[in-house]
């Protein structure tokens, strides 16, 4: 179960720099991270630090698939954990 906890807190941390990042190469006319990346990303378990990037750096707050598409899949990754995490303690 432990392994959940890392891999969760991990996945996040790099889902809220990638907002950070994203917004930083936004700001500098510079290439981007692709919206599908940022979104498969959410998708494997980062939502939650998506979410906060978002939120922290004001970026991608207009965008329907996010500001749709981020809550979703906060709801699907804590569904995700949950799962993972009960199939595991019942071992």
């Amino acid at each position: 179960m432990i392994f959940v906890g890392i891999y969760a807190a991990v996945i996040n941390l790099l889902g809220f720099l990638v907002m950070g990042y994203d917004k930083v190469m936004a700001k500098r006319h510079r290439r981007r991270i692709a919206e599908k990346d940022i979104m498969t990303l959410a998708a494997l378990g980062a939502a939650v630090g998506i979410e906060l990037g978002m939120r922290m750096f004001h970026h991608k707050t207009l965008h329907t698939k996010f500001v749709f598409g981020v809550p979703f899949l906060i709801i699907t990754n804590l569904i995700m954990y949950g799962y993972v995490i009960y199939v595991f303690s019942t071992r």
